[in-house]
């Protein structure tokens, strides 16, 4: 009996090759070191470039792990998105792409700072102003992404990695692997319409050795998602009623705020239903010794 046309479809033929061109053998260009974190698809390891000695990261994606043509479809959009974003200081640069007849390589910037997450459970929670300058590089960083009609789709720490170690390192934007292009409308400047980001307003022009104000700009789209993508502490409602558009980033990026100012997620349950059930509610839990010191000062 043959196959129907979907079965035949849903599996990926064993030397499908993701890019359009072909590459040289990285082997021949670079040198793998140290594996620097690990994803649902790839490994992301240090590398060395064998002519001049510099070091990058290289992310490698297993073809193995890519189950059907959308999954190659899917990679192949993580490095136009890459590329299209590349000039944008906020987001880790893509120096360039290889690939064999058993993986896919993405050679980037090597942040050597660390990731946000990192430093979060480190120091356990941020003050407030501290909290405020970091949640505003983020929205910048989102606000950058959707100005170029970017939809990144998994905010989170693990992906906001610092470019260097010490105080002044810049916050940058990792793994386009669910992101998706669409088309950008700017909506209103974001401080005006987000109460949980006035704050960040308030907090960042109180101090008298920051210059910068938050004139961020929210750009939204007419064009509805419904596939469920994202990490689950970070999601937000709407995209588990499969019916959201770009501004489900900023969700995330509330999740964080929250997070930076508590040191915990704001939704937390033993199994993922519960935690599912608890996001779809808004059941977020309240600390409130803590939120009535953070009153007190706004």
């Amino acid at each position: 009996m043959s196959k129907s046309k979907a079965e035949t479809s849903a599996v990926a033929p064993k030397r499908a090759w993701v890019l359009p061109y072909r590459t040289k053998n990285l082997a021949e260009v670079y040198t793998l070191g140290r594996e620097l974190g690990k994803g649902q698809f790839g490994i992301t390891f240090q590398c060395t470039q064998n002519s001049t000695g510099r070091t990058y990261a290289c992310k490698s994606i297993a073809k193995r792990k890519l189950l059907c043509k959308k999954d190659y479809d899917d990679v192949w959009r993580e490095v136009q998105i890459m590329q299209h974003l590349s000039e944008n200081p906020n987001v880790v640069r893509i120096h360039e792409t290889y690939e064999d007849a058993s993986s896919v390589y993405l050679i980037m910037e090597l942040c050597e700072g660390g990731d946000l997450f990192d430093k979060i459970e480190q120091k356990g929670r941020y003050g407030e102003r501290e909290a405020a300058n970091l949640i505003k590089n983020v929205v910048e960083i989102i606000e950058g992404c959707h100005s170029r009609g970017v939809f990144h789709r998994d905010i989170k720490p693990e992906n906001l990695l610092f470019d260097a170690v010490g105080e002044d390192a810049k916050l940058k934007i990792i793994d386009f692997g669910m992101s998706v292009f669409y088309e950008p409308a700017m909506l209103s400047r974001l401080f005006e319409v987000s109460p949980i980001l006035n704050f960040c307003h308030y907090q960042i022009n109180q101090n008298p050795f920051t210059l910068c104000t938050l004139n961020t700009v929210l750009f939204f789209s007419g064009e509805i998602f419904c596939d469920v993508v994202g990490s689950p502490y970070y999601v937000a409602p709407e995209v588990l009623h499969k019916h959201y558009g770009p501004e489900s980033d900023m969700w995330s990026a509330g999740v964080i705020l929250y997070i930076l100012l508590c040191g915990v997620p704001p939704f937390w349950a033993g199994s993922y239903m519960s935690l599912i059930h608890q996001i779809i509610n808004c059941r977020c839990r309240h600390i409130i010794v803590f939120f009535m010191c953070i009153l007190h000062h706004c």
